[in-house]
């Protein structure tokens, strides 16, 4: 539940930092941050701390997740090339994971 909240507050943060410092620096700045922060978590010396912990990586999270399909589809969908494809195929891996999951 703290997760989920930590992501409901990236989604809302991080779209505004992405904007004023640029994509690429707040991805590579939250997949730092995630890593090492996640490692804490790890190490936490009680709940509080851990939950604490939680809630900043599940902020975190949000960053990768959507700059990452920017990355993956480089020319977006109706530009005039033939795009979308990458992010398509992400999409068929995703829907093919799930159903695997979901199965075991």
């Amino acid at each position: 539940m703290v997760f989920n909240l930590g992501v409901m507050a990236g989604a809302l943060l991080f779209g505004f930092l992405s904007d004023k410092f640029g994509r690429k620096r707040t991805f590579i700045a939250a997949l730092v941050s995630q890593a090492l922060i996640g490692c804490g978590t790890a190490a936490a010396p009680n709940f509080y701390v851990f939950t604490a912990l939680r809630f900043v990586v599940g902020a975190l999270e949000q960053v990768p997740d959507r700059s990452s399909r920017c990355y993956l589809n480089p020319h977006p969908p109706g530009g005039g090339k033939q795009g979308g494809g990458a992010m398509r195929r992400d999409k068929r891996v995703s829907a093919c994971l799930s159903v695997c999951l979901s199965v075991h």
